[in-house]
This record gives structure tokens, sequence and C-alpha cells, in this order.
């Protein structure tokens, strides 16, 4: 489905990554529709993956389960300027041209979805990633959230 959405893929500020960890009081003010966690398996070449829903499952619409796939998709190509789910080592190497994104272990970012037809000004959705390329841990922890809602809490 790409073509129907474009994105803006970057480290997220300081300030975001706590959106980047379950919180039910974040939950509440900024409407967190869900979290994927996943790993890339033994292999590092593998994707597993698994939903969680927050407490605004109302939220969770064909059009962001659509949008969502496009983004998760999208990061995981082989090929591509951004490709950091492709693998465990694609993710270990995207991160390391990125040292501002990270904070201890972890390596955060940020990435806003929009409809093709709108401006980059027109955010819908706003995915927070938290990644941590090491065997034996969970690779990825990508929370979502409707644009407005995450921006209106960082006011």
């Amino acid at each position: 489905m790409y073509g129907l959405y474009s994105w803006a893929f970057f480290p997220a500020p300081k300030e975001q990554r706590k959106f980047a960890y379950t919180c039910e009081k974040g939950d509440e003010i900024c409407k967190c529709i869900g979290h994927l966690r996943a790993d890339f398996g033994s292999s590092g070449n593998e994707f597993w993956a698994r939903w969680f829903d927050h407490n605004h499952t109302e939220l969770k619409t064909q059009e962001f389960a659509d949008a969502f796939d496009d983004a998760i998709n999208l990061l995981r190509r082989e090929t591509g300027e951004i490709n950091p789910l492709h693998s465990r080592s694609a993710m270990r190497k995207y991160c390391s041209e990125f040292p501002d994104a990270r904070e201890g272990e972890n390596f955060f970012f940020r990435m806003d979805v929009f409809p093709s037809e709108y401006p980059e000004t027109h955010s819908v959705y706003s995915l927070i990633m938290r990644m941590f390329p090491s065997r034996g841990n969970y690779d990825l922890y990508c929370y979502c959230y409707l644009n407005k809602e995450l921006e209106a809490s960082l006011r």
C-alpha cells in the first residue's frame, strides 16, 4: 500500500523518549493506541512480533492498521535508505549512524505518518520506537499515538 502514506523518520528528541515505554498515566494523557514488541530471533534475521492493545482500542481503526503495516513493512525492506527492521545487523548498523538517538543501550526514533495527499504538517500517527539491537533481548518496542494527542501532551 506504499503511496497512500509518506513518512518522516528521525531520532526521537529526549523529551519524547519516555513515550517508548508503557505508562498508564501516559496512556491517558497521550491516548496510546498500543505497542508492538519484536525481536529478530536467534539468527538475527527472523521477525517475531506481538501487538499489545492499550486503553484506547477505539483508535485502532482500519486506517491506522493500514498505515502501521505500511510503516513497519517499509522499515523491514532489504534495501532502501531506512531499513532498521530488516535484521538485527541492519538495526545495529542503522543505529550506529545516529549517536544522538542513543540513551544507555537503547536507541530512540520517531516516525510520523502522513496521508500522501497532505503536506508533512498534517501527520496523523506518530510511532515512538525504542531499539535495542542485541541478541537475547527484544530488539524493538514501537508505541503508537495519534499525532495530535502526542503533540498536545508535549506542550
